[in-house]
């Protein structure tokens, strides 16, 4: 089990850090209102970003409905902290508590 969960915790340092660009990070926030020609790019970015999210989790768990479930939490936790609502450590909080929850949902 805290072998799941240490996976789970890399590729979530890996997604989160080392395979989200500037750009990627700068895009999936609504508030900045990245726009490329006539259309706002965040709903795009955001939502590629929580894929990258649940296919780390389906990856190291084999679980779809996990990953579909990591995508769904994810997507709203980011979209949450772009809003301000919080800051990063409580984001990162509560993807970690996701990723408790998925090791022993696994």
């Amino acid at each position: 089990m805290i072998e799941t969960f240490f996976k789970l915790c890399i590729g979530h340092a890996v997604a989160d850090y080392a395979l989200q660009s500037e750009s990627m990070r700068s895009a999936k926030g609504w508030t900045n209102q990245i726009k490329s020609g006539p259309v706002l790019v965040w709903p795009y970015a955001l939502t590629a970003h929580a894929a990258i999210h649940a296919g780390t989790v389906w990856f190291i768990t084999g679980v779809w409905w996990l990953a579909l479930a990591e995508f769904i939490c994810h997507w709203c936790i980011d979209f949450g902290k772009c809003s301000g609502w919080y800051q990063v450590h409580a984001d990162q909080g509560m993807h970690i508590g996701c990723k408790v929850a998925w090791t022993v949902l696994s």
